[in-house]
């Protein structure tokens, strides 16, 4: 890969982290209606799952929803198959093939942007595997590309690497932009944004690609598998800077969930309730 050809694509960025942030602005609008005939692109942390727990309603919310959902998620640690799996085990029933997942995605759009690049992957070992599946080099040093995730042994080493690397010159690509996402007992549990932060404030390079939510790439990568149109799919999530942003940005509808259904929102349970008419009408 030509490094020098790139440097204009390269510049220093603004960090761009929308989610969390102190610059954040919600969205504006409130939540929109389930229609019938609705195709459904539905949130996991915070929304299906919360501290390796399902949320109260979520396998009977994807039971009226058979056939018509997709997850899509931040999720920068996992593959398809394997959360499909671990969610099994807490009683949530989603095939794999009904996942969009932002580390996923991310590898993907390296390698077929960077075809055979030498990464420096930041991020767990289940993505590093699929890198190499994908084509991709894994490298420790003189990466062409670092590419970052939730990476849960990060260490001070690892952030002085990385924006060594970033700064002779690596493309910089993130998973997705969350500072956190909730934990049980109202614990937050760092995301790839903060680690981003991190980055970018050492190196002084801001990233030129974040795959994850409210980008389009993973709603965009849903609608086409689900084989909606836009009028007809409408966004469940708990996140209005992730969930409802994205959603607006393309012209979908979207409805926000707490599973404590603090602040008078619903949870997955009380949107069961809404669906019984519409799905038997």
């Amino acid at each position: 890969m030509d490094h020098e050809s790139d440097q204009a694509t390269r510049a220093v960025l603004e960090p761009r982290h929308p989610v969390g942030s102190p610059e954040g602005e919600l969205p504006p609008g409130g939540d929109d209606p389930i229609m019938p005939g609705d195709h459904f692109i539905i949130d996991l942390d915070g929304t299906l799952l919360r501290g390796g727990v399902a949320t109260e309603g979520g396998q009977a919310f994807l039971r009226g929803v058979e056939g018509r959902f997709v997850l899509v998620s931040n999720n920068s640690r996992d593959v398809s198959p394997s959360l499909s799996a671990k969610l099994r085990r807490v009683g949530l029933d989603i095939p794999a093939e009904r996942m969009v997942l932002a580390g996923e995605e991310t590898i993907g759009f390296v390698a077929s942007r960077f075809p055979g690049a030498r990464c420096l992957i930041a991020a767990s070992p289940t993505l590093r595997h699929h890198a190499r599946r994908q084509g991709l080099a894994p490298v420790t040093e003189r990466a062409d590309v670092v590419v970052l995730g939730r990476d849960t042994s990060w260490s001070y080493a690892k952030l002085m690497l990385l924006a060594n690397e970033v700064c002779r010159g690596a493309v910089l690509i993130a998973a997705n932009p969350d500072l956190t996402h909730p934990g049980n007992d109202g614990l937050i549990v760092p995301e790839t944004g903060s680690l981003l932060a991190a980055v970018e404030a050492a190196s002084g390079v801001g990233a030129t690609h974040v795959i994850g939510k409210p980008a389009a790439t993973l709603f965009v990568a849903a609608l086409e598998r689900l084989g909606s149109a836009r009028h007809d799919t409408i966004v469940i999530g708990d996140n209005p800077l992730t969930d409802r942003a994205g959603a607006r940005a393309l012209g979908l509808r979207s409805l926000i969930v707490d599973a404590d259904r603090l602040g008078g929102q619903p949870n997955l349970a009380d949107l069961c309730d809404r669906l019984a008419p519409i799905n038997s009408a």
